[in-house]
């Protein structure tokens, strides 16, 4: 039971870190107080017009989102101890560099993220290793038809 309650609270730790750690354009402003009488003029200046300013960029989210999937695959690797648990720190770990590799040379985070980069791939095949041969489908299951209900 301890096994499964740590476990639990790994996930639930790291869930919340996601949650509270994302940036600050996720966070919703506070909406207007609706008024009868005044309405808004349509402008062509409407957040849908925009085009995103570099702290809106998709690489810089890249990073921040890599670096909360590093977050998550620590935690979950504290109390990992089945080969389910060490495929998802993995798939943790794959998740982080394929958002690294994104990243632009030309991006201020590069430089960092290339060492992350070099950290991730160590800490993936770590977590590989412990999590075992990844399983192949075999012959009999992929020529069974999959049973009515």
């Amino acid at each position: 039971m301890l096994k499964i309650s740590s476990l639990t609270a790994g996930i639930a730790l790291t869930l919340l870190t996601l949650i509270t750690g994302c940036s600050e354009e996720a966070k919703t402003p506070p909406l207007p107080s609706a008024s009868p009488t005044k309405t808004a003029p349509a402008t062509p200046t409407s957040p849908k017009a925009k085009t995103p300013s570099p702290a809106t960029s998709p690489t810089k989210d890249a990073y921040n989102d890599a670096l909360d999937l590093e977050t998550s695959a620590k935690t979950i690797s504290q109390s990992a101890e089945s080969k389910d648990d060490w495929s998802l720190v993995a798939s943790k770990w794959e998740q982080a560099i394929k958002l690294i590799k994104t990243l632009p040379k030309n991006n201020k985070n590069y430089p960092a993220a290339q060492k992350k980069l070099a950290e991730y791939q160590s800490s993936l095949a770590e977590a590989e290793k412990k999590a075992g041969p990844k399983p192949k489908p075999s012959a009999s299951t992929k020529d069974k038809p999959t049973p009515k209900k």
